[in-house]
């Protein structure tokens, strides 16, 4: 069988030389948005993260982690993150760096199996702190309905068309569906469910799509009065999970990421003392 490398997987590859020719320490990228929930449109961009590690000197000297956002030289851009802070962005179960984990195009360097760990037990980690995790999603709820009429340069010519940006709509929209089947069904299938066979959530993510590309036509009024309500909603999922005492927390999955975290910085800093010498 012949391997097809896709646009998404030659450009990940791409993104992790452009970053090492730039000097970063890459041992982890993947590709992460729309793509990765089966939502993208045609002229979608390629939008990547990407996991460094950092050097002797960083910690010496307790240098902030790096944490920036890099434009690639095709049309997209990678947020570069230490892989301390990555870790922790994953113990707290926030979705839009978990979903890494899920991505289909991805890169591990070969002298970091620990990463390769982490895609393992992804499922493990998905659902390692479930409280924090809800949380994440309904405060993500929260922040794009404030966006949702926000004049940001992006968005502003559309806000100042329709009185709202779709985009941010169809965010709130798929995360409440995120929250609503949060325990029912594998993360993999909650990030993307044309990877399941629920064809009521695949004929509702077409509805999705829809509302992001304008298909479905809705007033100013409407969008505002969808997106609040959808906020109300996901505040009222958060409290019956709670209420129904239903919400995971592994202690020792938490603990095996930081160990991780542990042999991840000791091989960085061993090849990086092995090369001075």
């Amino acid at each position: 069988m012949v391997e097809v490398i896709t646009p998404a997987q030659q450009l990940c590859e791409v993104t992790v030389k452009f970053l090492q020719n730039k000097g970063y320490r890459v041992i982890y990228c993947a590709l992460y948005g729309a793509q990765n929930y089966n939502l993208q449109r045609a002229t979608s961009d390629f939008d990547y993260k990407a996991v460094v590690v950092p050097t002797l000197e960083d910690i010496v000297f307790n240098k902030k982690p790096i944490s920036e956002t890099v434009e690639l030289p095709f049309d997209g851009q990678v947020d570069v993150k230490d892989v301390r802070l990555m870790i922790d962005q994953w113990k707290k179960g926030s979705t839009n760096f978990t979903e890494l984990l899920f991505s289909d195009w991805f890169w591990i360097h070969p002298d970091y199996p620990m990463m390769q760990w982490f895609r393992d037990n992804r499922e493990r980690i998905a659902h390692a702190n479930e409280e924090s995790a809800l949380r994440a999603m309904v405060g993500m709820v929260k922040e794009k309905f404030h966006a949702l009429q926000h004049p940001y340069p992006i968005q502003k010519e559309e806000v100042e068309k329709y009185g709202y940006a779709a985009k941010q709509l169809h965010y709130e929209i798929r995360l409440l569906d995120m929250i609503r089947y949060f325990k029912q069904v594998d993360y993999s299938e909650l990030l993307n469910p044309f990877k399941g066979e629920d064809k009521s959530r695949q004929n509702h993510y077409d509805y999705i799509r829809q509302i992001k590309n304008r298909d479905i036509s809705l007033t100013e009024q409407e969008a505002v009065s969808m997106g609040a309500e959808i906020q109300k909603e996901a505040d009222a999922w958060l409290d019956i999970y709670k209420e129904k005492n239903v919400l995971d927390f592994n202690a020792d999955t938490l603990a095996e990421m930081d160990q991780q975290k542990f042999l991840i910085i000791r091989r960085a800093l061993h090849d990086e003392l092995l090369r001075e010498d």
